[in-house]
């Protein structure tokens, strides 16, 4: 049980913290207000995703999602599921 907590606790922390999957019409700038308020709140060490600051490759888009992020916020907008990034991200 000591080896088991042991390495939960040296686990190398993700990238992000957070990653908001929105659709932009419909939550773009719910998200934005969501980010400030996450980071505000969050402490010097909290990191949130939202594409339009930290996406510059969007090959790598689903790779981060899978690999360097702690929660997956979904804003469930009636449009969530009309685009298909969104969809994949999920």
């Amino acid at each position: 049980v000591l080896l088991a907590l042991k390495g939960r606790l040296q686990r190398k922390r993700k990238a992000f913290q957070f990653f908001l999957c929105h659709h932009k019409e419909g939550a773009g700038n719910f998200a934005r207000l969501l980010k400030m308020s996450l980071m505000e709140n969050g402490g010097p060490r909290c990191n949130v995703f939202l594409d339009s600051d930290n996406l510059s490759d969007l090959a790598v888009l689903y790779n981060i999602v899978r690999s360097d992020v702690e929660q997956l916020v979904v804003l469930c907008s009636s449009k969530i599921f009309s685009r298909s990034w969104c969809v994949g991200e999920i």
